[in-house]
């Protein structure tokens, strides 16, 4: 017998980034927590790896590790008009 625990299962999704395919897959690690790790789809493509922290409604921060040089920390502040 299987116990639910509620957490959420992995998600898989594909997309389309600056005129490349990319597959997209993420966990939530908790309710505020999402790791995605994304690999470009074409020859000697990068791949990223995100670790997302939501702080509130209002904040989040963001940390990108990547093969490439698009690696970095980013604070986001969104509020809905």
């Amino acid at each position: 017998m299987t116990r639910c625990t509620g957490a959420r299962p992995p998600s898989l999704s594909w997309r389309r980034k600056r005129n490349a395919s990319a597959l997209l897959v993420g966990k939530y690690l908790s309710p505020e927590v999402i790791v995605q790790y994304e690999q470009v789809l074409e020859q000697n493509s990068a791949f990223y790896v995100r670790l997302e922290y939501t702080i509130n409604r209002f904040f989040a921060v963001e940390t990108t590790a990547s093969q490439g040089d698009e690696s970095g920390l980013a604070v986001k502040w969104a509020k809905d008009y």
